[in-house]
């Protein structure tokens, strides 16, 4: 179903932003996109670190509504604070592009890891074991964390606007 009050989403019209550099994060290669951003590995020029660095589409980076869901996120996100949840460490817009720079995923390395042994056959066991407890313990804290609830009750009141 389509929603009148979305703005439709044209991948084309959001171009790779591989290469470019924005604030101080250089942008190394695009890693996924999903129905309101997507996600490139970066590195923080000034630390030198690789970060997860998610961009809200340019096809929705002029509605206030989707502007306003996307820093909730960060600020309800940079409230939980646990060993199997990224971290925020920057979250603004620059150029017109907003952005939410966090730390990579552990898990998604050591899955990765695995996968690609000459063992196949034991990768799926111990990649759900790797996987599988950090994320079970880092959703255990979040559903404890009155910054969920602080985030629905955001979300609802910025689309009710």
């Amino acid at each position: 179903m389509s929603d009148p009050a979305r703005p439709a989403i044209d991948p084309a019209t959001d171009a790779d932003l591989t290469g470019r550099q924005v604030g101080d994060f250089q942008l190394l290669r695009r890693l996924g996109r999903g129905g309101m951003a997507e996600v490139y590995l970066a590195e923080q020029l000034s630390l030198k670190r690789q970060v997860a660095f998610k961009v809200l589409r340019s096809s929705l980076a002029t509605d206030e509504t989707y502007i306003k869901r996307f820093h909730v996120e960060a600020q309800a996100a940079a409230a939980l604070v646990h060993s199997a949840i990224v971290q925020i460490y920057d979250v603004g817009c620059v150029d017109g592009v907003h952005y939410i720079a966090k730390s990579t995923s552990r898990a998604r390395i050591c899955a990765s890891t695995w996968f690609g042994t000459a063992r196949p056959m034991y990768a799926p066991r111990y990649a759900s074991c790797c996987v599988s407890r950090p994320l079970c313990t880092g959703l255990h804290n979040a559903a404890s964390s009155t910054a969920i609830s602080s985030l629905k009750t955001s979300c609802w009141a910025a689309t009710a606007k």
